[in-house]
């Protein structure tokens, strides 16, 4: 299958400028890499069923409409160059993710899925600072150790850090909130009253997590992630491996991007059963005008509440 960047660079090569082609005459569903009559890229799906209606999105344009012969379109565009990289992958993910989907429901699963990839396409193009580098490294070593326990698809399904839940794990049998920490260190940061507040059991990961240099016995970022993709399609778990992919890029992390030969060192994670006890704020418990809290717990309090992650 021709990647659609190179269909889109086709098509301008050609002077296509308002055209599409198809991306694979093999796929199951119609779907076209297209360029509006401005050079923008985008991708169509054609349908003979009717689609939801379609989000709406500060960098992306998604239409849904009624052709002239009386099928539907759900035309997905770039209406911000500077994302043209990040939208390239949502693209090419969302062509690759339906490639086992009915044409029938493929407009359903194609808007699910856009929307999974919002948090990325509207954050532009700032990056990622240390703290939600440091966040996702720990998020990903979390990860990494639920695939001992688990299935790849239940723990990537699992993960919902990047799609912007207040917990960044929802197991079957509990919640898992993840936090970052130095090696040493005394507190661990809870930045929201919902993060250890949940109606589900929860448990508190806390990775010790030490940035190191290039020199430095340890693993980068990259290295990391080619890891989790390695364990996920040794396993055969090949949509669970496209899913992975489309939560990292809703995390902000590319590859080839510079953050991703960032180095670390881990020693270890600690885990902490949330129970009665445990020191933490409640939303029932905050004072009549306080909407919202950040604050900081003492780990050697959370030692009598230490547990083990397990099936």
């Amino acid at each position: 299958m021709t990647s659609i960047e190179a269909l889109w660079g086709s098509l301008l090569a050609e002077g296509q400028v308002g055209g599409a082609r198809r991306v694979d005459e093999t796929h199951p569903c119609s779907l076209y890499a297209a360029l509006d009559p401005k050079g923008c890229p985008g991708l169509v799906l054609v349908s003979d069923v009717a689609l939801p209606a379609a989000p709406t999105m500060e960098s992306v344009e998604a239409i849904v409409s009624v052709r002239h012969d009386g099928r539907w379109s759900l035309g997905i565009w770039l209406r911000v160059d500077a994302l043209r990289s990040p939208f390239a992958q949502l693209c090419q993910d969302l062509v690759d993710a339906t490639n086992e989907v009915s044409p029938e429901k493929a407009g359903g699963f194609m808007l699910a899925r856009l929307a999974r990839w919002r948090r990325l396409l509207e954050a532009g193009s700032q990056g990622m600072d240390e703290s939600r580098l440091r966040g996702l490294v720990g998020e990903l070593l979390v990860l990494r150790r639920c695939l001992d326990f688990w299935a790849p698809a239940t723990v990537v399904d699992s993960w919902v850090g990047p799609l912007g839940a207040p917990q960044d794990f929802t197991l079957p049998s509990f919640f898992v909130e993840t936090k970052a920490v130095r090696p040493g260190a005394a507190t661990v940061s809870i930045s929201s009253v919902d993060q250890l507040d949940a109606s589900e059991e929860l448990l508190l990961a806390v990775v010790a997590l030490m940035g190191i240099s290039p020199d430095d016995d340890g693993f980068d970022l990259g290295e990391l992630v080619a890891e989790i993709r390695v364990s996920l399609t040794a396993g055969e778990a090949h949509m669970a491996a496209l899913e992975f992919d489309s939560r990292l890029a809703a995390a902000g992390y590319r590859d080839g991007d510079p953050i991703s030969q960032a180095r670390f060192r881990t020693d270890g994670i600690m885990f902490y059963r949330i129970s009665d006890g445990f020191p933490l704020l409640r939303r029932a418990d905050l004072p009549v005008g306080v909407s919202e809290a950040a604050y900081e717990i003492n780990l050697g309090a959370c030692r009598p509440f230490e547990a083990e992650l397990t099936a």
